[in-house]
């Protein structure tokens, strides 16, 4: 089942309105990117209107099934280290 559909299903019905056009099956050029646009429209509606609830939850039977990207290669090493500096200043004032 595709990532969409999952979370159409579990979408509840007062939003289906407003997530309409994003709810049709795409085809022709540029597919996955306008995919992908829909999903990450979807969810932004479901966030603005307070649904997180509604999103469907995945979880791994064990850690090692999921893939681990080194820090240097994602923003999170930025916002850890901005944090942690913060986190230093802050506490020897």
């Amino acid at each position: 089942m595709l990532a969409k559909q999952v979370i159409l299903q579990n979408v509840d019905n007062s939003l289906m309105s407003v997530i309409q056009p994003h709810s049709r099956k795409r085809v022709g050029d540029n597919k996955v990117d306008r995919i992908v646009e829909d999903i990450l429209s979807i969810v932004a509606t479901v966030d603005e209107n307070d649904c997180h609830h509604l999103l469907p939850m995945f979880c791994a039977s064990s850690l090692s099934r999921i893939p681990v990207m080194p820090d240097d290669m994602s923003d999170l090493a930025a916002i850890r280290s901005e944090l942690y500096l913060t986190f230093v200043v802050s506490s020897t004032i």
